[in-house]
């Protein structure tokens, strides 16, 4: 009697033609790229970003950066930095909520955003 034919479901022989250590060599590349692009990158903007950063110091006192609560993954808040746009004392609302924006704006304000 003859035996039938095995199920493509079932039969472990018949999974992805990927080994094991190609999948890992893979994901080590590909993370080896990530970090060399975002390090080049970085580099790149560094100029840019420390130039923005004296001009926000040149037409604003305190700090360059303000660090806005943002929600994440799950429901988690982190800060993100982000330049300076607006006035030390400006409310923390919406900007279309306030009845006069533009006069909490600094100078170089607008061109941040």
């Amino acid at each position: 009697m003859a035996r039938p034919a095995p199920s493509l479901r079932g039969n472990p022989t018949n999974r992805s033609p990927i080994g094991l250590t190609q999948l890992n060599y893979a994901t080590t590349m590909k993370r080896l790229f990530d970090l060399v692009t975002g390090a080049c990158a970085g580099l790149a903007l560094l100029l840019p970003l420390i130039l923005v950063a004296f001009a926000v110091r040149l037409t604003l006192r305190g700090p360059a950066l303000y660090w806005s609560d943002r929600v994440g993954r799950n429901n988690a808040i982190f800060k993100m930095p982000k330049f300076r746009s607006m006035q030390t004392g400006t409310p923390a609302v919406a900007t279309h909520l306030l009845s006069n924006p533009d006069a909490y704006l600094t100078p170089i304000g607008s061109f941040l955003r």
